[in-house]
């Protein structure tokens, strides 16, 4: 069978936020395939199986083993490892710069030294975009997820307004500094209700209308929670010097008439490959388009990146990172934006230049 890969691991900030993703062909039995946690003496820490498929991204299924989906999962350390292995084989055994390399002293690994993959700092994780030949940092962790809008939300075009799902390679949007945008692919993946319930962070954002300013949005938005939305105000101007910038959909969460969708029923995330990264309106707010960038590509399906890849030739270098519409703060400097906005009660964005279906650009 095809060999699974460890696709990303969060090991700092706790166990309640520490995580293990592993990819496989999609349809694979995965009943053998074990997840053993170390310690830095070559000890076994946790024995972890592959219960409950997360999500299936064309052609790759994705099992993320966390707090919520192993209960035999404890957590990781910076001075521990991680293998991946089925009866006996071993195809991974990792560990962090954070420390020295671990000797396997028990388990499927025993007697194996780990392989180093990096270092992440806290809130950070390390994620793969050739089947765990080598590892980036991932400034917002997102285990089994990537930007997305959620189908039936309404993008506007140089027609009017249409349906995500319905948009075609070659149609126009607009872009919310001026002008249109060409759609090269429209990408999609569904989700299933055993997956949603089972890892909250595949649920959609809901934005209410109007939690973002007057009339902004000007109905519910549902979008993935990595999925970012363009803030433009003077605080934003203030502790950036740039007139907007782009914030994850799931840092608004603290926000008033923003949470979690509820979720009745399997869905499907769509999103959007323009000639260049944008900023588009969905349902009357500003959006981004799908950036090219190591956590977003590492984030989608082998058959989803070839078709990147085609579009955009560049996309096949490692570490490629196409240029954003708009200034992406860390997470950290996010998170502060978003509390400042509500202590001040100040809106998120202004309402009547998005009516207008135009952000002056200002750059």
């Amino acid at each position: 069978m095809p060999t699974p890969y460890l696709s990303e691991l969060k090991y700092l900030g706790g166990a309640n936020l520490d995580f293990i993703e592993i990819a496989v062909d999609a349809g694979t039995d995965v009943s053998d395939i074990v997840v053993t946690v170390y310690r830095a003496n070559g000890t076994v820490r946790s024995t972890n199986a592959l219960l409950t498929l997360t999500s299936t991204n064309a052609g790759r299924d994705i099992y993320v083993i966390n707090t919520a989906t192993s209960p035999t999962f404890n957590g990781l350390s910076k001075s521990g490892g991680v293998s991946l292995s089925e009866n006996g084989t071993v195809f991974q055994f990792v560990s962090f710069d954070d420390a020295a390399p671990i000797v396997a002293t028990a388990g499927p690994a025993d007697g194996i030294t780990s392989d180093q993959i990096g270092m992440a700092g806290a809130g950070e994780s390390l994620e793969t975009l050739d089947g765990g030949a080598s590892y980036q940092v991932q400034t917002d962790p997102s285990e089994g997820t990537i930007p997305c809008f959620l189908g039936g939300t309404l993008i506007e075009t140089e027609d009017g307004p249409v349906p995500v799902e319905r948009l075609r390679a070659g149609g126009r949007v607009r872009d919310a500094f001026g002008g249109f945008l060409r759609v090269r692919q429209v990408l999609s993946r569904q989700v299933t209700l055993a997956s949603a319930i089972c890892n909250p962070r595949l649920r959609p954002v809901r934005i209410a209308a109007g939690a973002l300013g007057p009339g902004v949005p000007e109905r519910d938005l549902f979008v993935s929670r990595q999925h970012r939305v363009l803030v433009q105000s003077k605080i934003a101007e203030r502790m950036f010097d740039a007139p907007h910038v782009l914030i994850a959909a799931h840092r608004f969460l603290e926000a008033d008439d923003v949470d979690l969708a509820p979720v009745t029923r399997e869905f499907r995330y769509y999103h959007l490959l323009l000639e260049r990264h944008g900023v588009v309106i969905a349902d009357g707010a500003p959006c981004e388009s799908f950036l090219i960038a190591p956590g977003s590509m590492g984030a989608i399906s082998r058959d989803a990146r070839a078709k990147v890849m085609k579009e955009f030739p560049k996309a096949r270098h490692a570490g490629y990172c196409a240029k954003s519409a708009a200034m992406v703060p860390d997470a950290r400097r996010q998170k502060r934006l978003v509390q400042r906005h509500l202590k001040n009660r100040k809106a998120f964005v202004n309402g009547e230049l998005v009516q207008r279906r135009q952000i002056e650009c200002t750059a």
